[in-house]
C-alpha cells in the first residue's frame, strides 16, 4: 500500500472521528488566508477541535484563535444538518465580522462554496442567515432581541460575552428547547469577576488547559 492510499485513508478516517479537525486542516483557511497550523502558540486548540464540550465557558486572551475555533465548528454542524446561532456583540459587529470573516471564506474556499451554492435550502447570500450544506447558519447581533425570536437552533454560540447586551442573552438558550443537540458555547475576555464569562466559567467544571513551555 503506498503512502497516498495510507495518507487518503487516514484522511477519511479523521473525517469522520475528528470532523472539525478535518474541517480545519483539510478546508479551512484563517484570517491571514494560511492554512491552519497547531504548533507553538496555538497547539492548546488541538484537543477541542478533536472533542468541543457540548457545553462551553471559554475565558480567553484576544488573538488566541478561539473565535476561528467556533467559526470551524459552526460550519461543520451546519454542513451536517445543525441550525446554527451565533451571536455577535451588536448589529455593527455582526455585519463586519460576516463580510471579514465568514463571507470571504465561503467564496475562497472550494469545499465551503460547494457547501454553499448546494445547499439544501438554496443559495442564499444575505448577511445574516445563510444555508449551509444540509443546516443553516444565522448570525445576529446581541442587541436586537427580535433576532432571538422564532428561530429554533440546535447549537448556539455566544463570541464575546462581555461585550454583548446581557438582558438578550437570557433569551438566546431557550432558542434550544426543542433540539435534540442543545449544544451551548460562549466565549469572551473577562472584563469584571463573577460577571459575563466569568461567572458562566464559576458556574462550569473549571477547567484549564495548562501548556507545557519548551525548555
Amino acid at each position: 500500500m503506498n503512502e497516498r492510499v495510507i495518507h487518503e485513508m487516514r484522511k477519511r478516517e479523521m473525517s469522520i472521528d475528528y470532523p472539525k479537525l478535518w474541517f480545519s486542516l483539510y478546508h479551512h483557511v484563517n484570517v491571514h488566508n494560511k492554512p491552519m497550523r497547531f504548533d507553538d502558540r496555538y497547539r492548546f486548540l488541538l484537543p477541542l477541535y478533536k472533542s468541543l464540550p457540548t457545553n462551553l465557558a471559554m475565558e480567553k486572551a484576544v488573538q488566541c484563535g478561539a473565535t476561528e475555533l467556533f467559526v470551524v465548528s459552526a460550519l461543520e454542524e451546519a454542513a451536517r444538518g445543525l441550525r446554527i446561532l451565533y451571536v455577535q456583540p451588536n448589529f455593527d459587529l455582526r455585519n463586519k465580522f460576516v463580510k471579514d470573516r465568514l463571507d470571504r471564506l465561503l467564496r475562497s474556499v472550494p469545499y465551503y462554496y460547494y457547501l454553499l451554492t448546494h445547499a439544501l435550502g438554496g443559495t442564499t447570500m444575505s448577511t445574516g442567515m445563510k444555508h449551509f450544506g444540509k443546516g443553516l447558519l444565522n448570525f445576529v447581533g446581541s442587541n436586537t432581541p427580535g433576532e432571538f425570536i422564532s428561530y429554533p437552533a440546535d447549537s448556539l454560540y455566544i463570541d464575546e460575552v462581555d461585550q454583548c447586551d446581557v438582558k438578550n442573552l437570557e433569551l438566546a438558550p431557550d432558542r434550544l428547547d426543542a433540539s435534540d443537540y442543545k449544544y451551548d458555547r460562549q466565549i469572551g475576555n473577562p472584563s469584571i469577576e463573577n460577571w459575563g464569562i466569568d461567572a458562566a466559567y464559576q458556574e462550569s467544571s473549571q477547567g484549564e488547559w495548562i501548556i507545557k513551555c519548551d525548555k
